[in-house]
C-alpha cells in the first residue's frame, strides 16, 4: 500500500505565546488529507483524513528532536473486510531529529531602500540642516524683534521748488500750461516751514525791445505769477518775494525763449 497526504502545520506555542527562538518546547499540530492506494486484492483508492501532533524539544540552536504521534481514517472497504462502523484507522508514532543550516535564526529587522544614492542622500541631508539652521536664525531674529524696544524715527523730506514759468514775447499773462505749473509749485511752497521765503524773479529778452520796456515786463511777469500764487492757490504772500531783471541774455541753451520767463526757488 501507499498513503500520499498532505498536511497543513501550526505552531500552537508561536501562536499564543508569541515567537521566542530560546523556547525550549514547541507543540505543532497538524491536519491533512490524502490518497491511500492498496495493490494487493481487492486493489483499490480510498481518500484519507490525517490529524497529528508535533512535539519539538530544543536540543541545541542546531538541533531539535521530534515526537510525533499520528492518526490516518480511511473507509473499511480498505483492506476488504466490511463490517464495524465502516471506518478504519491507522495510528503511528515517529521519533525525527531537525538539523537547522547556518544562517540559524529569525531577526525582525529588514533593510529598505530608498533607491537614492548615498552622495545624494547625504547632499539632502546637508540641505536639511542648512535649512534648520536659517529656519532657527529667523526664530532668533524674530524674538530679538519683539523685544525690542520702539525707536522713534525722525524723516526729514527735502523738497526741490525750483520752477521755470515761461511767458510769450511782449507779454505778462500767464497761459494755463503755466498755471498748471505753479500749482505744483504751491504745493511745493505749502509743505515748507513757514518762515520759508521764496523769490520769484522776473527775466525779459534783451533781444528785443528798450531797457525800460524790458525792466518794466520782468517786473509784471514776477507780479503775475505771486499774484496766481496768492490769489489762485493759497500761497501765504508773506513768504513770497518779488525781483526782476529786465532785459538779459540767453538764461538757457542759447535760446532767447527761455530767458522771458519768472524763475521761482
Amino acid at each position: 500500500m501507499a498513503h500520499v497526504h498532505g498536511d497543513v502545520l501550526f505552531n500552537a506555542s508561536n501562536l499564543f505565546f508569541g515567537y521566542n527562538e530560546q523556547r525550549i518546547y514547541n507543540l505543532i499540530p497538524y491536519i491533512g488529507l490524502g490518497v491511500m492506494h492498496s495493490w494487493d486484492s481487492p486493489k483499490t483508492n480510498e481518500l484519507t483524513a490525517t490529524v497529528g501532533l508535533i512535539n519539538k524539544f530544543r536540543l541545541s540552536p542546531a538541533l531539535d528532536l521530534n515526537l510525533e504521534a499520528r492518526g490516518t481514517l480511511v473507509n473499511d472497504r480498505f483492506d476488504g473486510e466490511l463490517g464495524g462502523d465502516g471506518k478504519e484507522g491507522l495510528a503511528a508514532v515517529t521519533v525525527g531529529l531537525t538539523y537547522k543550516f547556518k544562517q540559524r535564526g529569525w531577526s525582525k529587522a529588514c533593510h529598505q531602500t530608498t533607491g537614492i544614492s548615498e552622495d545624494e542622500m547625504q547632499r539632502m541631508k546637508d540641505q536639511l540642516n542648512q535649512m534648520m539652521r536659517e529656519n532657527k536664525d529667523l526664530k532668533d531674529e524674530l524674538v530679538t524683534a519683539r523685544n525690542k524696544k520702539p525707536e522713534m524715527i525722525v524723516q526729514k523730506e527735502l523738497t526741490s521748488v525750483s520752477r521755470l514759468i515761461q511767458f510769450s514775447i511782449g507779454k505778462s499773462k500767464l497761459n494755463k500750461a503755466s498755471k498748471v505749473n505753479l500749482g505744483y509749485l504751491a504745493e511745493a511752497i505749502k509743505k515748507a516751514p513757514s518762515d520759508k521765503v521764496f523769490t520769484i524773479t522776473g527775466y525779459a529778452d534783451n533781444k528785443t525791445g528798450s531797457k525800460a520796456i524790458n525792466e518794466k515786463l520782468s517786473k509784471a511777469r514776477a507780479e503775475a505769477v505771486r499774484d496766481a500764487l496768492v490769489n489762485e492757490f493759497g500761497v501765504n504772500a508773506s513768504q513770497l518775494k518779488i525781483d526782476y531783471k529786465g532785459g538779459v541774455d540767453n538764461l538757457f541753451y542759447n535760446d532767447a525763449s527761455l530767458s522771458r520767463v519768472v524763475i521761482a526757488e
